[in-house]
């Protein structure tokens, strides 16, 4: 997200981001975690991609700033990440939605510089970003979401428990016929096929 910056410094900054765009860099940001709608720079700079944050159900985080700069979001609130002496903690921000993201526009890359034997542009990685999401909060485009859910699915959250014949589809629960069950170290879970 970064912070406010004097005009001096905001130029530095921009035009370093400048000079990786035109090299056909991506530069994927955290929008910032005010709370508020204002601007905060390097995010709100027009040649980033600023990421904002939304919890596991795709609800706007509470600390997320808004601006009409955010171009998507990704999950940034409760998220695990790896901790001291071999444990996870989990902490929320803006900066945990951001390598998700930046995940999904390498993917997106690589699969692009595979079907066309060379690297994509960056004005069509961003693109192809904001074409990669499902759309929350008002239709279209939003100061807290931006184009909105940054995916390469459709957005659907399953969970499951094992030995729990209750599973959540976007936080709504549903009954399954079996609960999955645990056999060496694995989680099993029925199906039917319906053919």
């Amino acid at each position: 997200g970064g912070a406010k910056l004097d005009s001096t410094t905001k130029f530095l900054y921009e035009t370093a981001i400048n000079k990786c765009v035109e090299k056909g860099i991506a530069v994927i940001v955290a929008a910032g975690n005010s709370g508020k709608e204002e601007y905060y720079y390097p995010a709100s700079f027009q040649s980033v991609i600023s990421v904002g944050s939304v919890d596991l159900y795709t609800k706007q985080s509470y600390f997320t700033t808004m601006n009409d700069e955010v171009d998507v979001c990704q999950i940034g609130q409760d998220v695990w990440v790896a901790g001291l002496n071999n444990t996870y903690v989990k902490t929320s921000g803006t900066s945990f939605a951001c390598p998700t993201v930046a995940g999904i526009g390498t993917l997106i890359a690589c699969k692009y510089e595979s079907l066309f034997g060379t690297k994509i542009p960056e004005p069509v990685l961003y693109e192809m970003l904001k074409m990669n999401t499902v759309d929350l909060g008002i239709k279209g485009i939003d100061a807290v979401h931006g184009a909105g859910f940054c995916t390469l699915g459709n957005g659907v959250l399953i969970e499951m428990e094992t030995n729990s014949k209750i599973k959540k589809v976007n936080g709504m629960n549903i009954e399954m016929i079996t609960a999955p069950t645990l056999v060496n170290g694995r989680n099993l879970l029925s199906y039917r096929d319906w053919e």
